[in-house]
């Protein structure tokens, strides 16, 4: 949200802006002084939130809804200021339009045009002008004008869809070293009942991988043979009424430790498994990472079990956490290590 007395060089202005994925507010009012509040929590999980924004003055608080996480200027609200801004002309949702952003006061980081537009979906947005919330402006943002603001899209979109089917499509993340403590989130859209969910393969110097299908609904793990002279690879159902081909979103955890893996959906743990000694998990320190698919040729060193076929399915987010290290993907920014895409995910 921008609002500002003028797009160029402002002298008053309250911001509200998504850097590196925590929500930010930057403000300056008549007292003229620069005031930025941060919010730590990482906001590109795809979820649903409640953000709540008070303005006392230059007292500035951020406010994340159930889960209470706080953060505030430490501003005086006694100490009185204004805001002489025409709101029925200077308010903007979701990105500036057409207009220059180069002398707007949105970090640098943001003034390229590729990061101005907000990627996602503003259910509604309300102002209250007292803490008590009792007389409110609700703005409309399901009837904008599209003639008016053209650069708004017709239809919000986030992560990215993948065609599936007989088309071998992917998400193809970045190369990584593997641990022995692992967890893996997968957030996804999907109508294919057999397909890849993931995969972390190496070809050398061990032709080593772990992979996650689903076949027919169930969910199962494939890991190779460790024991010297053992060829056969395993594979452990973790789920086998996964229930997750029905073009509902739904949330995948695979955490791996402790010579175990244990598989959640949608919040509810489906299985424990114990991985036998036979197949325990050996480090990668060069692992591909794909998602819903892998890149061509196929390693000839999969399994024939594994489901190795693209799912049809929109991708929303990607975390993981292996050992001490943790990384959040935003899936529209691996596109040109992915095929069979197109960005978005309609609501």
């Amino acid at each position: 949200m921008y609002i500002a007395d003028s797009l160029a060089n402002p002298t008053n202005y309250f911001i509200v802006y998504f850097l590196d994925s925590t929500i930010n507010v930057k403000m300056r009012s008549s007292l003229q002084e620069d005031i930025t509040v941060s919010l730590g929590h990482k906001f590109n999980t795809g979820e649903s939130y409640q953000v709540v924004i008070l303005r006392i003055n230059d007292y500035v608080a951020i406010t994340l809804g159930a889960q209470g996480e706080f953060a505030n200027s430490g501003k005086n609200q006694e100490i009185a200021s204004t805001l002489t801004i025409d709101f029925a002309r200077n308010l903007y949702f979701g990105g500036l339009g057409l207009n220059n952003l180069a002398t707007s006061p949105l970090p640098s980081e943001l003034k390229q045009t590729g990061k101005t537009f907000f990627a996602g979906a503003i259910y509604s947005a309300v102002l209250s002008n007292n803490p008590e919330g009792n007389s409110q402006i609700v703005f409309p943002v399901n009837n904008l004008d599209r003639a008016t603001a053209p650069a708004v899209p017709q239809n919000v979109r986030y992560g990215l869809s993948l065609t599936g089917g007989d088309t071998n499509s992917y998400l193809g993340l970045e190369t990584v070293a593997t641990a022995q403590t692992m967890n893996i989130v997968i957030r996804l859209i999907t109508s294919s009942a057999s397909g890849l969910v993931f995969i972390l393969s190496q070809e050398t110097p061990d032709q080593n991988y772990i992979a996650v299908d689903v076949h027919q609904n169930e969910l199962r793990l494939h890991l190779p043979a460790t024991f010297t002279g053992l060829t056969a690879p395993a594979m452990l159902t973790l789920d086998d009424q996964a229930n997750i081909c029905d073009s509902q979103p739904h949330t995948l955890v695979f955490s791996m430790a402790n010579g175990a893996i244990t598989t959640t959906v949608d919040g509810d743990i489906r299985s424990r498994q114990t991985i036998p000694v036979s197949h325990a998990l050996r480090l990668m320190n060069a692992a591909q990472f794909y998602v819903a698919g892998i890149a061509a040729p196929k390693p000839d060193y999969l399994p024939p079990a594994l489901q190795t076929g693209s799912l049809t399915a929109c991708i929303t987010s990607v975390s993981r956490e292996f050992g001490s290290v943790t990384q959040i993907y935003d899936p529209t920014q691996y596109a040109s290590s992915s095929q069979g895409l197109a960005f978005g995910c309609p609501y």
